[in-house]
């Protein structure tokens, strides 16, 4: 929805709390673009829902909330005691001889399928059911929560919230040299094993070069603790 339809939705929706201030041009212009990233149609309806079910003018954060429980509904997530049943049900078809793996199981849901391939292995080995029931509702609790975050915060929240993957050191330099002279032409015979072909002098004094770096270097030499 374009911010201006934004703007007079939530000046329309300001008319039927009377007991809310007009914002300012200002306010309403971060307001709008708070909330102009939902869908249209679950924008109106939390709109409408917060209506039914509050007094007070919404928040920001309540129409992001209403908007992500509108969106889970209508994507059919079930509760965490329906879900473990799924998945128990599943796995008494494995144990009564069919299909041992998650994939191969029809599910309601892909956030039951998400959490049965966590546990699994357990739900089909675990004698402990009290225990694995009680895993599988945490995790499946968590992963509703992780998707409800997703819904409800904005594409710029969800950006500046990305992991980060961890930063691959670079290869020391004498390594990477070592590495490109041991898959180079020069060096396609293994000349440290084979003693019936003599190392060319140029390939021994650059390989002699290199070890010689490689020994004086911090990030590549050897100690000996013994």
């Amino acid at each position: 929805m374009k911010i201006e339809q934004v703007t007079e939705l939530i000046q329309t929706q300001i008319q039927l709390y009377p007991n809310t201030a007009q914002m300012d041009d200002k306010a309403l212009a971060y307001y709008a673009s708070a909330i102009a990233d939902i869908e249209d149609k679950y924008l109106i309806m939390a709109f409408r829902l917060h209506l039914e079910t509050h007094k007070w003018y919404p928040s920001v954060a309540e129409i992001r909330e209403a908007a992500a429980k509108l969106a889970g509904r209508k994507s059919g997530i079930p509760i965490a005691h329906e879900a473990w049943m799924e998945a128990m049900k599943n796995a008494g078809m494995w144990i009564n001889g069919w299909e041992n793996t998650v994939d191969k199981h029809k599910w309601s849901h892909p956030l039951i399928k998400e959490t049965a391939r966590l546990l699994w292995q357990d739900i089909i080995t675990d004698d402990n059911q009290a225990s694995i029931r009680k895993n599988f509702i945490d995790a499946y609790k968590q992963i509703v929560e992780r998707e409800e975050f997703e819904l409800i915060t904005s594409r710029y929240i969800r950006e500046f919230s990305k992991p980060n993957p961890m930063p691959v050191l670079p290869e020391p330099e004498v390594t990477k040299k070592i590495n490109e002279f041991n898959q180079s032409e020069d060096n396609k015979l293994n000349f440290r094993r084979d003693d019936a072909v003599p190392m060319p002098d140029r390939i021994h004094k650059k390989w002699l070069a290199l070890i010689e770096k490689t020994e004086a270097n911090p990030l590549t030499k050897r100690r000996d603790k013994r």
